[in-house]
C-alpha cells in the first residue's frame, strides 16, 4: 500500500465525465489509495488547488466544460501542478492522439477498455518512479548543501559564491585602497568542447587555474580570483600598479605556450574600477561583463573599461525588463512581415514574421534592443508564443476573408527548442485556429543545432512528423555548417548573406556561395537567401541556382495592413507563389 509522509494513503484524482468509468477506476484503486473524483477539467483544477497532494492524475481526454488537453495545458502553466504525474485515458487508439497527449506533458496514455491489473501496475510504477526521482533530488540537494565549499572542481580556483564572499571581505578590510575587477572568458569555448571534447575542455580550465596561481606568485598585490561560471573568470585586485596591457600579454603568452591543441585564442578583458566598495559584488561582475561584451567582436582591442555609457545601457536594459510583462499584456509588441520572393517569377512565396515594440513614449523599439536581452532572461519564450498566436489569428482571418494565403515563418528561439511542451503548444494553436500545418513554418537558428544537437533533432523530427516545415535560419553563421547537414532534419536553408560579409565578388567567396548552393541541391534542400540588398547580389544568386530571396531589395519589414495590401495585389495579378 502506498503511503505519504504522514502514513496516509496516497491520493489519486480520477477525471472522467462518464460515471461508470469513474466507478470502475475507483474500484480498481480504492483498496490501496484514497480516490477523489471529478467529472470535467474545470472541476478537477478546482480540486487540485484544494487537495494537499495528488500522487497521480488519471485524466480522460474527451469531456464537457474543459477537456483533458486543455486541462493539461493549463496545469503546465502552474508551478504547483505541472509536475503531477498524469495518465491520460482515451477510447481512441490513434497514434496522433497519443503523441499529442505525450507532447502536452502526459506521463503515460492508456486506451479503454482497461485491464485492472495492468493499469494498477502502471500507476504503481509511475508512483515508484516519482518517489525515486524525489529521493534522488533530495540527495542531490543534500550533496549540494554539503559541497557548499569554496573551490571550483574544474579549475581549482574559488567558485562564484566564494568570490562574492571573499571579495566583499577584502573590500571591507581595506577601505583605503582602490581595487579593480576584471572579467574575461575563453573565445568560442563551446566550439572548443565540440571539436576537442569535454575532457580537453576541462583540462583547459585547469590550466587557466594554474595561470592564476602562478600570477599570484609573481604579483604581491592583494587579489581574489575565481572561475565565475562556464568559461568566465574573474579577479579583483589592487588598482595600484595594475597594467591591463601586461596582464593580457601574460594570459596570451601562457595559453599560447600551453599547446594543448591547435586553437587560436585572443584574450580580452572587461574592467571595472571599483569606486563604491559597498556595491554588491554581483553588480561589479555584471559591469565588468558589459565592458567585456563591448569588445567581443573587436579585432584590435584587448580590454575595455566600464564607463557611464555602459551604465546607461544597463539602466536601459533594466527599464526594458521592468516594462516587458506590461508591454506584452497591453499589446505593444506588433507583428511585422518581410515578404519572400521567387526572383525568377517575381511571385511572393511567403513571409517572415518579425516583431517591433511600439512603445507609447519611446516610439518604435527595434528587436536588436530587446531580443538579445529576452533571450538571456527567458522572456523570449513568452514573446515567441505571443507572436505565434498573432500570426495564427491573422492567417485564420485571411482564410475566412478569402485572402490568398502564403506560409508565414516564425522564429523559434533556442530556449523554445528545449521546452518539452513546444510541440503541444504549436499543435494546439493550429487546431484552435483551424490551420493546416503547412501555413506555419518554423525558423530555428543554426547555432541552436550546434549546442544540443540530439535533443533539438528529436524535437524537430517530431514537429516535421506533424506536417510542420522547419527552416535552418542564419545558415553560415555557425561553426559546423557543412558537416551538420547530413545529420540534422531541415526543410529549407536560409543562407545569411552576412556569411561572407555581403562580399560575393571575390572568386573565393563566390565559389563558397556556389558550393553551398550546389551541396544543398544535392541534398534536396532548397536555399532561401536572406539579407539580399542589391540587384547585383540577386543576379549572382540567380546565376548559381538560388532563386528564393528575402531582403531590403524586395521589401523592408512592413506592418500588417501593408502586407495585406501586398497579398491583395498579388491576388489581383494572380501571381501568388
Amino acid at each position: 500500500m502506498f503511503m505519504n509522509m504522514d502514513g496516509m494513503k496516497k491520493t489519486i484524482l480520477i477525471v472522467d465525465d462518464a460515471e461508470p468509468n469513474r466507478l470502475l477506476l475507483k474500484k480498481i484503486f480504492g483498496a490501496e489509495y484514497h480516490v477523489e473524483e471529478a467529472s470535467n477539467g474545470q472541476e478537477a483544477l478546482e480540486k487540485l488547488h484544494k487537495l494537499e497532494e495528488v500522487a497521480v492524475l488519471i485524466l480522460d481526454i474527451v469531456m464537457p466544460v474543459m477537456d483533458g488537453f486543455t486541462m493539461l495545458e493549463t496545469m503546465q502553466k502552474e508551478e504547483c501542478l505541472r509536475n503531477i504525474p498524469t495518465v491520460m485515458i482515451t477510447a481512441n487508439n490513434e497514434e496522433q492522439i497519443q503523441i499529442r497527449a505525450l507532447s502536452c506533458g502526459a506521463t503515460d496514455v492508456m486506451t479503454k477498455p482497461f485491464s485492472p491489473q495492468i493499469i494498477l501496475h502502471r500507476i504503481k510504477n509511475i508512483m515508484a518512479r516519482k518517489e525515486s526521482e524525489k529521493l534522488a533530488e533530495q540527495n542531490r540537494a543534500y550533496r549540494r548543501e554539503l559541497r557548499f565549499m569554496d573551490t571550483d572542481d574544474k579549475s581549482g580556483l574559488y567558485n562564484k559564491n566564494a568570490f562574492h564572499r571573499y571579495t566583499t571581505k577584502m573590500l571591507e578590510n581595506h577601505p583605503d585602497k582602490k581595487f579593480i575587477l576584471m572579467r574575461w572568458d575563453i573565445d568560442n569555448f563551446k566550439v572548443f568542447n565540440d571539436w576537442f571534447g569535454i575532457e580537453t575542455g576541462d583540462l583547459y580550465l585547469k590550466k587557466i587555474g594554474d595561470f592564476f596561481r602562478e600570477y599570484e606568485k609573481k604579483n604581491s598585490a592583494l587579489k581574489i580570483y575565481a572561475r565565475y561560471d562556464a568559461d568566465h573568470f574573474v579577479c579583483c585586485q589592487e588598482a595600484e600598479g595594475f597594467d591591463p596591457e601586461t596582464i593580457t600579454e601574460m594570459i596570451n603568452d601562457y595559453i599560447t605556450h600551453l599547446a594543448l591543441v591547435d586553437f587560436e585564442y585572443t584574450p580580452r578583458m572587461g574592467l571595472y574600477l571599483i569606486t563604491n566598495s559597498s556595491l554588491d559584488v554581483t553588480l561589479m561582475c555584471d559591469r565588468a561583463l558589459l565592458a567585456l561584451r563591448s569588445i567581443k567582436d573587436s579585432y584590435g582591442k584587448r580590454f575595455a573599461w566600464f564607463d557611464d555609457s555602459m551604465r546607461e545601457t544597463l539602466m536601459e536594459q533594466q527599464q526594458i525588463v521592468n516594462e516587458m510583462e506590461f508591454a506584452l499584456r497591453e499589446g505593444q509588441f506588433i507583428t511585422y512581415f518581410q515578404p519572400q520572393y521567387n526572383y525568377a517569377s517575381g511571385n511572393i512565396i511567403g513571409a517572415e514574421a518579425l516583431v517591433r515594440w511600439e512603445h507609447p513614449r519611446k516610439g518604435t523599439i527595434l528587436p536588436n534592443k530587446f531580443i538579445p536581452l529576452f533571450e538571456r532572461n527567458g522572456f523570449i519564450s513568452k514573446l515567441d508564443e505571443y507572436l505565434w498566436e498573432q500570426v495564427c489569428i491573422l492567417l485564420q482571418k485571411w482564410k475566412k476573408t478569402g485572402m490568398p494565403l502564403v506560409p508565414i515563418s516564425v522564429n523559434v528561439s533556442r530556449r523554445d527548442v528545449y521546452n518539452p511542451h513546444l510541440v503541444g503548444t504549436i499543435l494546439a494553436l493550429l487546431q484552435e485556429y483551424d490551420l493546416n500545418p503547412d501555413l506555419l513554418h518554423l525558423e530555428i537558428t543554426e547555432s541552436a543545432y550546434t549546442q544540443n544537437a540530439e535533443q533539438l533533432v528529436n524535437t524537430v523530427n517530431l514537429l516535421r512528423r506533424h506536417g510542420l516545415e522547419v527552416h535552418m535560419d542564419d545558415f553560415g553563421s555557425g561553426y559546423s555548417s557543412l558537416n551538420m547537414l547530413q545529420n540534422v532534419p531541415v526543410d529549407i536553408l536560409k543562407l545569411d548573406m552576412r556569411f561572407l560579409g555581403g562580399n560575393f565578388k571575390t572568386e573565393r567567396n563566390g565559389n563558397i556561395l556556389n558550393a553551398v548552393t550546389r551541396m544543398a541541391a544535392a541534398l534536396g534542400l532548397p536555399v532561401l537567401a536572406e539579407g539580399v540588398e542589391t540587384e547585383e547580389q540577386a543576379e549572382f544568386l540567380r546565376s548559381i541556382g538560388c532563386l528564393l530571396m528575402q531582403g531590403y531589395l524586395f521589401s523592408v519589414p512592413i506592418p500588417v495592413d501593408s502586407f495585406e495590401k501586398l497579398l491583395a495585389a498579388a491576388k489581383t495579378r494572380k501571381n501568388i507563389r
